[in-house]
Parts: C-alpha cells; sequence; structure tokens
C-alpha cells in the first residue's frame, strides 16, 4: 500500500467519524427539541385551561374596568377625611399643616 493509498483511507475514514458524528449531534438537537416542544405545548394546555376556568370571574371585575380617575381621586378624598377624623395623618398633612402656619 503507497502513501496515496493509505492516506485515500485514513480521509475516508475522517468522513465517516465526521458524519457519524454530526449525524448524533443533530440527533441529540432533534430529541431535545421534541422535548422542549411537548412542554410548551404543556404550557399552552394549562394556560387555556386557565383562561376557560377564569372567563366566568370577568363579570365580577367589570367594575374595576369603570375606574375613572375621577372616581379613584373621589375615594382618595374620603379615605384621607376617614384618616383625618379618626386623628390618623400622614406625611403630607404634616407638611401641608407647616406650611399653613407658615
Amino acid at each position: 500500500m503507497d502513501g496515496i493509498a493509505l492516506l485515500r483511507v485514513v480521509t475516508i475514514a475522517y468522513a465517516i467519524v465526521l458524519v457519524l458524528t454530526l449525524a448524533a449531534t443533530l440527533i441529540t438537537i432533534a430529541v431535545y427539541l421534541w422535548r422542549i416542544a411537548a412542554v410548551l405545548g404543556g404550557i399552552r394546555r394549562a394556560l387555556v385551561q386557565v383562561r376557560e376556568r377564569t372567563a366566568p370571574l370577568k363579570q365580577h371585575f367589570a367594575g374595576l374596568e369603570q375606574l375613572t380617575d375621577a372616581r379613584v381621586q373621589a375615594f382618595e378624598e374620603a379615605a384621607i377625611a376617614i384618616e383625618r377624623s379618626v386623628g390618623i395623618y400622614n406625611k403630607a398633612d404634616v407638611f401641608a399643616q407647616a406650611a399653613a402656619k407658615l
């Protein structure tokens, strides 16, 4: 066997090893992608189930969607009035009182 024939055999063997290694790597990647797809499918099914089970709650939260800035401000003013009536003052009230005295 001369040098060229030996190089040919070594090159063919190297190519076979390279192709087998590449095939094994691609198969491994495909298996992982398959598992990921299965997990994502399970997550999707769970989220659909949560959406279906919580759909009846939408009618209970309809009032929250109707909140406007004016209603929120009115509620805050009522809460502050209640706090002041029972003697609870926040820092803004203390500063407002100090500024009023000046």
